[in-house]
């Protein structure tokens, strides 16, 4: 082996190791204190997250960039890659018709950075991303340690004490903490290290998929039973709906794909059902006011300002049909729009809606290439269903958050969510070798 086939090698596994790394810390909403040029010119750049992101596309340029031929060999690669450029450009080039271009043109600047980086990460993952199996031990241990944190903070009523790994001051009593009231009174949800609880949910339910997918097949049986109902749990106690919803449709597509395995494993569901009739019983009231049958004023504010900002994008979309009002520009956008035109005195918030916010900020161009690069996505990922187990729960995982995306707006406003959302993208379309595929299908053959 020559050296550079040496340095190409190891460029490759730190890569692989980045990427890991990756994973690890999107739980944490970890920045820079007093960050230093450059790290301060951008927001997105403050993230301790952008690190490891850097040093993953880093590495495997260096490396050569491995794995990227395989995409020109086949036509739905070659139609995402495209898209994917294309998707990144136009968010770069919103930034010359960006509603607050004068005023604040870092707003656009940061967003296209964020799908840039998010592109970049992705790209890799689908080259040459890590080993699945490692990759499922560390969304699973994700899970087991900030579902345990968010727990003991649903427990506590408040913060345990983890304000050096990123822990924000949570008191159920003071205005802006997410909370669920019932009969006045106000129960704190699960936050682990995130900024909101719907952010965790959206790590929890990854996490438990591919436990749920993984318990259909290991012979470790009460291990994998106590990693589902600690997951379970504090997916629970979150109060994401969306996640909820997510959840039931992973682990309905999980069922229906491995429905011969699911008939011999049909007791999984006995302990998740005691978990949630649990829950149920000890949060009834909570778990009453965030269904919306009681007249609790909270939850009927968050329905009516989330009503009122779904209006507010259909109105940029029908302002900008085609280029959008520019990325990251929509929340200012919302803010003059509600002053100007109604008796609200509002700040601007990002609509819950990921189709709807490129829509709003990148124009109906925006939003068919967006679409397109989940399109293809999901039909790769689906034609090599065969090809590993883990595939199964990572469609699953996708299409449970393409589901919380009609509802959320975390996994493209934030580069966490969004770094979640193009990452198990990338990792989900990673060709499989082609004797792998053969020996799966050999043995899956009747």
């Amino acid at each position: 082996m020559t050296p550079i086939q040496r340095l190409k090698q190891t460029a490759l596994r730190l890569s692989q190791l980045g990427t890991l790394i990756t994973f690890a810390l999107m739980p944490f909403w970890l920045k820079w204190p007093n960050a230093p040029h450059p790290f301060s010119g951008e927001y997105v750049l403050g993230f301790v997250l952008f690190v490891p992101i850097v040093w993953t596309v880093g590495w495997w340029v260096i490396a050569g960039m491995p794995g990227l031929k395989q995409h020109f060999q086949h036509t739905s690669h070659l139609v995402w890659l495209v898209v994917l450029v294309l998707f990144c450009g136009w968010a770069v080039l919103s930034q010359s018709w960006a509603y607050m271009q004068i005023d604040y043109p870092g707003l656009a600047q940061s967003r296209a950075l964020q799908y840039a980086l998010s592109a970049a990460f992705m790209l890799v993952m689908a080259s040459a991303g890590p080993s699945r199996k490692w990759l499922l031990v560390i969304l699973i241990g994700s899970m087991i340690v900030h579902g345990l944190i968010g727990t003991a903070q649903v427990i506590q009523q408040g913060s345990i004490g983890l304000s050096a790994l990123g822990e924000f001051n949570l008191d159920p009593a003071e205005s802006g903490v997410s909370v669920v009231v019932a009969d006045g009174t106000r129960l704190l949800r699960a936050y682990s290290l995130l900024p909101h609880p719907n952010m965790l949910a959206s790590i929890l339910l990854v996490g438990l998929l591919m436990t749920f997918n993984w318990a259909l097949t290991t012979k470790y049986r009460s291990l994998a039973v106590a990693i589902l109902c600690i997951g379970l749990w504090a997916l629970l106690v979150t109060f994401s709906r969306s996640a909820w919803l997510g959840l039931a449709l992973g682990i309905g597509i999980i069922t229906i794909l491995r429905w011969r395995t699911a008939l011999r494993r049909w007791w999984l569901l006995v302990p998740l059902g005691l978990t949630s009739l649990v829950f149920l019983a000890a949060y009834h009231p909570y778990v009453l006011a965030r269904a919306g049958t009681g007249q609790e004023q909270l939850e009927t504010h968050s329905i009516g300002e989330r009503t009122l900002f779904l209006f507010v994008a259909s109105e940029a979309i029908r302002a900008y049909p085609v280029t959008g009002v520019g990325a990251g520009n929509f929340t200012w956008f919302a803010s003059y729009y509600i002053f100007e035109n109604s008796e609200y005195r509002i700040a601007g918030d990002n609509v819950h809606n990921i189709y709807l916010t490129i829509a709003a900020e990148l124009g109906l161009v925006g939003l068919a290439l967006f679409g397109t690069i989940l399109l293809t996505s999901i039909y790769i990922a689906i034609r090599q269903l065969q090809a590993q187990e883990t595939q199964i729960a990572l469609v699953a995982s996708l299409f449970a958050l393409l589901l919380i995306g009609l509802f959320d707006h975390y996994n493209v406003t934030l580069l966490w969510g969004n770094m979640m959302l193009f990452s198990l993208l990338g990792l989900a379309i990673r060709p499989f070798p082609a004797k792998q595929v053969a020996a799966v299908r050999e043995q899956s053959a009747p």
